[in-house]
């Protein structure tokens, strides 16, 4: 009977070391925490300091700032990389999620909580977003188990390298003033102005022609007219669709006024490298017929983004 007992705690033990017994954390759904994050994002006080990594053609763009927010304004100030000394100060937290864009995104999303770890001396829970339509993008958030503030995130493209990493390197839970202090420039933020499909023609001159092939998940977020940020005056019709996390937008310009077609600064260069299309974040499809320009950017494979451009007419 001894001897019994004894093989059957041995076996226990290498079941357990071997992984056939999940005693170790398994993951479990995430949702619940998922929705806590986002919530949170909407109502907290916190200010912290926060170092951004952006993989960028075999190069990495790093900064680093402090972020102070109240719940309804949000106030980031560059400390270091291209905006260093600039202030970016909003009414809305560019964390905001709606909770239109937080149910697409768990309607094309399994979020499950995988493991604890911890981040700026607070513990977190690891969430990971993986698409359920394959050739789409992932994410993954290491979220305050206390408050819920999200105090790092990753995003990775559809084929699995990490693109953007965020993390805080400090954290605080207290209100702070949100004034921007010193000589340092305020940098405006111009949201997006959604439009009626009549108003965007006029307003670029060309006929706006909607894809007649979508990926499944992603649903139309608006209409709106891009204007050129160099000084090239150049505008075309922005068409944008989400799935939530990652998005497909599309421009169409008439083919007789084309920024790349001008010499307009570092975006577009007099040899026609426009930067849009070494951006390496995301895929680019270019198409001309019927007197109008084409461009569709998304982080999808190549295959899906011709069958996109292609069903544009």
């Amino acid at each position: 009977m001894r001897n019994k007992a004894v093989f059957a705690a041995l076996t226990v033990a290498v079941l357990v070391f071997s992984g056939w017994i999940a005693f170790r954390p398994a993951a479990v759904d995430g949702t619940a925490e998922l929705i806590r994050a986002y919530k949170a994002a909407q109502t907290l006080n916190y200010s912290g300091s926060v170092v951004t990594t952006i993989n960028y053609c075999n190069n990495q763009l790093r900064s680093s700032s402090n972020v102070c927010c109240d719940g309804t304004a949000e106030r980031i100030e560059y400390t270091s990389g291209p905006l260093k000394g600039k202030i970016v100060a909003t009414r809305r937290k560019t964390g905001d999620v709606s909770d239109a864009t937080l149910d697409l995104m768990l309607e094309n999303y399994s979020a499950k909580l995988t493991s604890r770890d911890n981040v700026a001396g607070r513990d977190v829970n690891v969430v990971e977003l993986t698409p359920k339509h394959k050739g789409n993008p992932s994410k993954r958030l290491w979220i305050d188990s206390e408050t819920g503030l999200v105090l790092r995130s990753e995003d990775y493209s559809f084929d699995g390298s990490l693109r953007t990493k965020t993390v805080f390197t400090k954290v605080s839970y207290s209100r702070q003033d949100n004034q921007a202090k010193g000589n340092t420039d305020v940098l405006p933020v111009q949201f997006v102005k959604k439009m009626d499909k009549p108003d965007v023609e006029k307003a670029v001159g060309v006929k706006v022609s909607m894809p007649e092939y979508v990926p499944a998940g992603y649903v139309l977020d608006g209409i709106s007219v891009h204007s050129c940020e160099c000084s090239c005056s150049h505008k075309a019709a922005h068409i944008r669709y989400t799935n939530g996390i990652n998005s497909i937008s599309i421009f169409e310009t008439p083919d007789s006024h084309t920024c790349g077609a001008l010499d307009c600064g570092s975006l577009c260069p007099k040899d026609g490298g426009c930067e849009i299309r070494n951006a390496c974040q995301a895929r680019v499809a270019l198409a001309s017929s019927g007197g109008k320009n084409v461009i569709v950017v998304t982080d999808m494979p190549e295959q899906e983004i011709a069958r996109i451009t292609n069903s544009i007419r």
